[in-house]
This record gives structure tokens, C-alpha cells and sequence, in this order.
């Protein structure tokens, strides 16, 4: 083909076969699984307890900006601490409980971990407690 038709045609040519390499790119990309997604339900359940906990910060911040005092809000995310870690340990495999529960008793003399009358043993104000209450290390998940 030649004359002025020729480069509109090698422009309608490169623009089909670009799109069709963007469609064959989507759908690869559309099987694929990004390589930080949680790929096993041990993985999931482990990243919702670890955004669940993270969420008691806005709990607590909420409450405190709402007027009530540090140990009310610290007793308060503490207890829901405690439910969080209840339902996180219904998922997780026996063995590693078992691995989980020991770490804590022999950190912290209990095995579902610190407790409020520890971490004010250890010095720590209410808002450090409500701190820790709102943060998970990989130590906590037994690894």
C-alpha cells in the first residue's frame, strides 16, 4: 500500500496489535497472584488479626478524644485484645499454639500473653499499654 493511506494503515496495525498485547498482559496479570498476597488461609487469618489489632489504635483514639480516661480505654482495647488473640488461636495449627503458648508463659508468665497487671508491674503507663495493645510483633505469631 502506498501513498498517503500508508501511514494512517501502519498506525491502525500498530494500534490492534498493541491492544491485543495489552488484552493477553491482562488476562496473564489476571491469573497471577501478586507475590505479598496471602496465598494460604493460615497467611489470611494471620493478616486479619494483624489489621484487626492494628484498628484498636483508631479504637482507642477514638474513645480518648471522646473524653474518657487512659486506664478506661487501656482496660477497654486490652480486653479486646484478648478476644482478638481468642479467635486468632481457634485458626492457627496446633503445633505452633502450643509454640505460641509457650513463648508467653515463659515471657510473661502466662500463656495468652501480657497481661495489664504485667505491663504496670514492668513500669509501663496506660498509654504505653494501649500502645502495645494495638501492635503485633511476628514473636507473637510464634515465629
Amino acid at each position: 500500500m502506498e501513498g498517503p493511506n500508508k501511514p494512517r494503515f501502519f498506525l491502525r496495525r500498530l494500534l490492534i496489535a498493541s491492544l491485543l498485547m495489552l488484552q493477553v498482559t491482562g488476562l496473564f496479570l489476571a491469573t497471577q497472584q501478586p507475590a505479598n498476597a496471602a496465598t494460604t488461609l493460615e497467611e489470611q487469618e494471620k493478616t486479619a488479626y494483624i489489621n484487626k489489632v492494628a484498628a484498636l489504635k483508631q479504637v482507642a483514639e477514638r474513645d480518648l478524644a471522646a473524653g474518657q480516661k487512659e486506664e478506661d480505654v487501656a482496660r477497654k482495647v486490652d480486653q479486646m485484645r484478648r478476644e482478638l488473640n481468642s479467635k486468632y488461636y481457634e485458626t492457627v495449627p496446633p503445633d505452633l499454639l502450643e509454640k505460641i503458648h509457650a513463648k508467653n508463659l515463659e515471657k510473661y508468665g502466662n500463656k495468652t500473653g501480657p497481661s495489664i497487671e504485667y505491663f504496670l508491674i514492668k513500669g509501663r503507663s496506660w498509654k504505653e499499654i494501649i500502645d502495645s495493645a494495638s501492635k503485633v510483633s511476628s514473636k507473637d505469631l510464634g515465629n
